[in-house]
């Protein structure tokens, strides 16, 4: 996504892109008056995470307009429904963040682990505005 703010309104690489409902991505390319934003449902950005019931840390990359948090253990306390935020495990993205709603949880192939399937909290596919967090 290109947005029309670049580094002429103090737009840097690595800032958080955020809007009313939740986490859209960050900032990846900043010319004068534009900026490149890494969409959250881009396979190449992954967040750390963490369930705001149960506080069930795990990781997810995207899954086209889905994201799987992974890494979570077989036992993991994660249910349909709990709303999923950033954990702030990571400096790159503040703590509190929404990033979207469980809507199924299942175990990995190998049996040593499980992973959910999140809906993004925002839709990305009709944005309009957004807010780049300046830390």
């Amino acid at each position: 996504m290109i947005i029309d703010k670049g580094s002429s309104s103090g737009i840097k690489k690595g800032y958080v892109v955020i809007n009313y409902l939740g986490l859209v991505g960050r900032v990846v390319e900043v010319s004068g008056s534009t900026s490149k934003v890494m969409l959250v449902s881009d396979p190449n950005l992954g967040v750390s995470a963490i369930c705001q019931r149960s506080r069930q840390e795990g990781w997810f990359p995207a899954l086209w307009n889905l994201l799987v948090m992974k890494y979570l253990p077989k036992d993991a306390d994660i249910k349909i429904s709990d709303s999923i935020m950033s954990s702030g495990l990571t400096e790159a993205y503040p703590k509190g963040l929404l990033i979207g709603t469980v809507i199924d949880t299942a175990e990995e192939p190998s049996g040593l682990s499980r992973y959910a399937i999140i809906k993004p909290a925002v839709n990305l596919s009709n944005l309009e505005e957004v807010l780049v967090i300046v830390p």
